[in-house]
């Protein structure tokens, strides 16, 4: 939920995707067809919809304002969406600089 002004209001989305769709299926398909080993996988994400991708194996990284089911399956937790928690996540993990 988040408040603005005296309202407090809660937002809410859908997806649609046929059938054996998913973040994680479209990373395993990438994956193999480039030959990439599971240790050189860096997986990001923050909502419900990313939870297939924490399921394969690789370095799970999520935002301090990810749902509660991926910081319990994540390596790593960064800074929030506002605080450019992609950006120092990268920074980190792929350039090994800190702060």
């Amino acid at each position: 939920m988040q408040k603005n002004g005296d309202e407090i209001y809660e937002q809410s989305y859908l997806e649609f995707t046929a059938d054996g769709v998913s973040k994680g299926n479209g990373i395993n398909i990438l994956k193999n067809y480039l030959g990439i080993k599971n240790e050189e996988i860096i997986i990001m994400g923050d909502g419900h919809n990313d939870v297939s991708m924490f399921e394969i194996e690789g370095l799970k990284i999520t935002m301090e304002n990810g749902e509660e089911v991926l910081k319990h399956k994540a390596d790593y937790i960064t800074a929030n969406n506002n605080e450019h928690g992609v950006a120092k996540a990268i920074k980190k993990y792929v350039f090994n600089i800190e702060g």
